[in-house]
């Protein structure tokens, strides 16, 4: 679970990551950053790669997989 809680009208999902190498340097993943605005409705979703085609933001070349649900209480 990345967030439990009431939001009003402006929500951000925000994730680093490091891939952790035995014999080398860590490398930084790409940061992922999504805002969502307005209406809390409008939001409710499961947001995954692909879902909204080739630009997709949750579709990270160095992330193995970025989904998530946002769901109404």
């Amino acid at each position: 679970m990345l967030f439990e809680g009431d939001v009003e009208d402006h929500l951000v999902v925000e994730l680093f990551g490091e891939e952790l190498n035995t014999f080398s340097a860590n490398d930084e993943l790409d940061r992922y950053r999504r805002e969502f605005r307005g209406p809390v409705d409008d939001w409710v979703a499961l947001y995954e790669p692909a879902d909204k085609g080739s630009s997709d933001p949750e579709a990270m070349s160095n992330w193995r997989r970025i989904s998530y649900i946002i769901e109404k209480a």
